[in-house]
């Protein structure tokens, strides 16, 4: 996606835990994709905030992807989908997810969030995708996270124009704007500085 409407976006969030004001975030982003059209593509979970994403979309009129590994119990898979997609392994599952949207956003989670996330990210760093990567910020949820980026910038780890690819916005819909207006920096590939093996 170079900039424009979005049509697919694959949001990453916790399937357990979360305060009322995350579970209230994540059935609001829910409801603006329903609203602005935009197609959710997520991990099929019925419960914590990936329920109350899928919920806030189906509600209000919208469609819904879920993806979800075979070995999953079907109790945790949300039954009123739009389309459900089983795949073999959570590594299929991340790339048919990655491969299908436009733009790929993380709500609060944990470790597997910041797994699917961070891989989006290092796709769009490398230019094997031009899909944008935001963070909706509820209640300064990823301030953290930002701070580390800042020190491995500071560190000379990851360019200024890299660190920039890492979208964040506590609103929803402003969030939603700077995605939907993201265009990737044209620049030399870091592969291109080395020889191609022949």
């Amino acid at each position: 996606m170079q900039g424009g409407k979005l049509k697919k976006i694959a949001v990453y969030c916790g399937a357990s835990g979360g305060s009322d004001a995350f579970i209230s975030a994540a059935r609001d982003f829910g409801k603006i994709l329903a609203r602005e059209n935009v197609e959710l593509i997520y991990g099929a979970g019925s419960v914590g905030l990936m329920g109350a994403l899928a919920d806030g979309v189906l509600e209000n009129g919208g469609s819904v992807t879920g993806v979800v590994p075979r070995q999953f119990s079907r109790e945790v898979v949300h039954q009123n989908l739009t389309r459900i997609i089983y795949t073999n392994s959570m590594g299929e599952r991340k790339k048919i997810m990655l491969d299908l949207a436009d733009a790929n956003v993380a709500l609060a989670g944990g470790f597997g969030t910041l797994d699917e996330i961070s891989e989006a990210l290092v796709l769009l760093q490398l230019g094997a995708s031009n899909s944008p990567c935001g963070f909706l910020n509820t209640n300064g949820f990823y301030n953290k996270l930002f701070d580390f980026f800042k020190n491995v910038r500071k560190e000379n780890f990851l360019s200024e124009i890299h660190f920039d690819m890492a979208l964040k916005d506590e609103n929803p819909k402003r969030l939603l704007e700077k995605l939907s207006s993201y265009k990737r920096p044209e620049e030399k590939l870091y592969w291109d500085n080395f020889q191609k093996i022949k």
